[in-house]
């Protein structure tokens, strides 16, 4: 509604320079808002975007990478029942579970490397999975910083609305006493400001005739 307010004060402009001023300044807010919603709407996408890629990296390495290593270790724990058994999840997992649980099982196949050779396991895929997890890595820290900036644009939005809340307030005690011989125009700016913020209408308006 700040756009409709700054509208209708650019068509029935006063002559004061502080008029001017306000009016400058609201216009000014309201870009900077603009601005903010598109910052929004850009981190929120790229949020989006790194949680995908989270859950298919995930889904990725549990059904190929960790499921190898852990039907090897199945199989070498014959020779070696003191190996650490290795035991995947069901359904989901949080992701920082899931990041403990996948570095646990590496190293274990780091350790015990010779021994899992031996009982099949790829050290190929040792290596993907190391570099799959570093990858995971990166796409965290990147909806990381994609989340600080939403809610950084988000708070600057709240900011940028309360001062066009509190410029429009100012507007609105000058427009009362403008057009206070007006009534259409009266009724118009009071309707433009009532739908900013209705709990908070001050407007008496007189009764039609």
């Amino acid at each position: 509604m700040g756009a409709r307010a700054l509208l209708f004060c650019r068509l029935e402009a006063e002559s004061s320079r502080g008029y001017a001023i306000a009016l400058a300044q609201l216009e000014a807010c309201l870009a900077r808002a603009g601005d903010l919603i598109g910052i929004q709407a850009q981190s929120l996408a790229e949020e989006r975007v790194a949680s995908d890629s989270k859950r298919k990296l995930v889904s990725f390495m549990r059904r190929a990478h960790l499921a190898h290593i852990r039907r090897v270790v199945q199989r070498a724990r014959l020779e070696n029942p003191e190996l650490p058994e290795v035991k995947l999840w069901r359904g989901t997992i949080p992701f920082m579970e899931f990041e403990g649980l996948s570095n646990t099982v590496l190293a274990q196949a780091r350790t015990h490397q010779d021994l899992l050779v031996r009982h099949g396991l790829s050290e190929p895929l040792v290596d993907r999975l190391e570099h799959l997890l570093e990858e995971f890595q990166q796409v965290k820290q990147q909806r990381m910083a994609a989340r600080r900036i939403h809610v950084t644009a988000s708070a600057g939005l709240d900011d940028q609305g309360d001062e066009a809340m509190r410029i429009v307030g100012i507007m609105d005690a000058l427009n009362q006493d403008r057009f206070q011989r007006d009534l259409p125009r009266l009724r118009a700016w009071a309707s433009l400001t009532s739908l900013m913020n209705p709990s908070s209408s001050t407007h008496e308006l007189p009764p039609a005739a």
